[in-house]
């Protein structure tokens, strides 16, 4: 399914690059559905002497590579860090969107210090991102799921500033390395380490009559929180995000468990008219169990159990 998701975005990509070569790099590209452009900034430096970074962003997206880097995923990854003028501290942020899956993953904030930003800026010098500074190109048409933007700032007034919705501009090696030292140092490495169920997503689907969209997952902190909507006959009723105990984890980890949920074989098909569709995320390993598979009648119940109790819970 992955493969063929990503050959589908693949195709579209040629697609668009197509048109937009058949159509040239005219003005009138920006009005034009999948017209392409570039703004080049001519003013930008093409070379950086400056050490100290005042601010950094790069936010790209791994979607249009055929292949990669072991350690990475198919999503979008923001690297941050920022610092306050008034007070010289520094905050960063480390957030990983999954393409694939509906698990809410949160955001990782943590103050770095000298030498993590020592590091951030080695990696940028790595990439050699300077020596196409200033360049902006768009392709109209293409959904936000590719490409990249990076921004960086330096105490010397130079600055770093290139995008292209279309295509990274940096590696699957480079990405890895922001990645690798973000990963660590915001937490997110200790956060994923213990195999504890720390999210979860339920869709329950009936035509025309009924949706459930659940959440419930970890938060930074090691708090939980369950966020649940649901539609009766197209009448939506938000309840909310409401905290949680661990206990309710621990409650669906033993039915997913017990009742051996991770071993469903795709085939033979199950017909129903009611759809049920729940990922899981244990550690950093993704799981999913759907009720259109080859499920026994008791692993069925097992799903209404877990929705029931997490529903009763929202509506409390």
């Amino acid at each position: 399914m992955l493969r063929h998701r990503n050959l589908i975005k693949g195709t579209v990509l040629v697609m668009l690059g197509i048109l937009s070569f058949l159509t040239g790099c005219k003005d009138d590209n920006r009005e034009l559905e999948g017209g392409s452009y570039t703004d080049v900034d001519k003013k930008a430096p093409t070379e950086i002497v400056s050490e100290e970074i005042t601010s950094f962003s790069c936010k790209v997206y791994t979607n249009a590579f055929s292949e990669l880097d072991e350690g990475l995923d198919w999503g979008k990854y923001e690297f941050k860090v920022s610092r306050d003028e008034e007070t010289g501290k520094y905050t960063g942020l480390y957030s990983f969107t999954d393409s694939h899956a509906d698990l809410i993953r949160p955001e990782f904030t943590f103050e770095p210090d000298g030498e993590f930003l020592k590091k951030v800026n080695q990696i940028i010098k790595d990439s050699n991102i300077v020596k196409i500074n200033g360049t902006h190109h768009k392709t109209n048409g293409i959904p936000d799921e590719f490409g990249s933007d990076i921004s960086v700032k330096y105490s010397s007034g130079e600055y770093i500033s290139c995008s292209d919705n279309q295509s990274s501009q940096i590696g699957c090696g480079i990405i890895k390395a922001f990645n690798d030292l973000f990963y660590t140092e915001s937490g997110a490495a200790a956060y994923y380490e213990s195999d504890d169920l720390n999210s979860l997503y339920l869709h329950v689907y009936e035509k025309d009559k009924y949706t459930l969209w659940l959440y419930a997952y970890r938060e930074t902190d090691g708090t939980y929180s369950l966020k649940v909507t649901e539609s009766i006959e197209k009448k939506q009723t938000p309840y909310g995000k409401k905290a949680i105990d661990k206990a309710v984890m621990d409650f669906v980890a033993e039915e997913y468990e017990k009742n051996e949920l991770g071993s469903i074989n795709e085939y033979p098909r199950r017909e129903t008219n009611v759809y049920y569709d729940m990922e899981l995320r244990f550690g950093n390993t993704d799981h999913t169990v759907r009720n259109d598979t080859a499920i026994s009648d008791e692993q069925c119940l097992a799903l209404e159990r877990i929705k029931d109790y997490l529903l009763e819970l929202a509506k409390k």
